[in-house]
């Protein structure tokens, strides 16, 4: 399933996205962002930006600092693939974790939100350990 978003450089998106030998995938979506409202979910790939397709080897805090530097609304295409290990927009997608390298696992994972600066998406990110 192919779908867009608007993002809006006052609105928070709310989406959290990391770089995947796939691509650009959604790794959490905040129940009350602009992503939320617009139907993203995690598992969810970001494959385009203003009809334009985003390269596959493209980095997430890369990408991120791209969309900040725009300052102004921009479309983001989303394909949507059916799986069964998702079980909300909120839940972690853990399979596409575990199967990247364990420095994969600890890299930045930036959140698309124009109302963060370029430092705050480029500060590295604590994994999350499950028990």
């Amino acid at each position: 399933m192919n779908f867009t978003a608007m993002l809006h450089p006052d609105v928070r998106f709310g989406v959290t996205i990391a770089s995947t030998s796939n691509g650009l995938l959604v790794t959490y979506v905040e129940p009350d962002g602009a992503g939320a409202e617009q139907r993203v979910e995690v598992g969810d790939f970001l494959v385009k930006q203003d009809g334009e397709s985003i390269p596959r080897d493209i980095g997430d805090a890369e990408f991120v600092a791209q969309l900040i530097a725009l300052a102004r609304p921009v479309e983001l295409g989303f394909v949507r693939q059916i799986d069964s290990n998702i079980d909300s927009p909120n839940s972690t997608l853990e399979s596409e974790l575990e199967s990247e390298p364990e420095s994969a696992a600890a890299e930045v994972v930036p959140e698309i939100s124009p109302m963060i600066s370029p430092a705050e998406v480029l500060a590295p990110v604590p994994p999350v350990i499950e028990e």
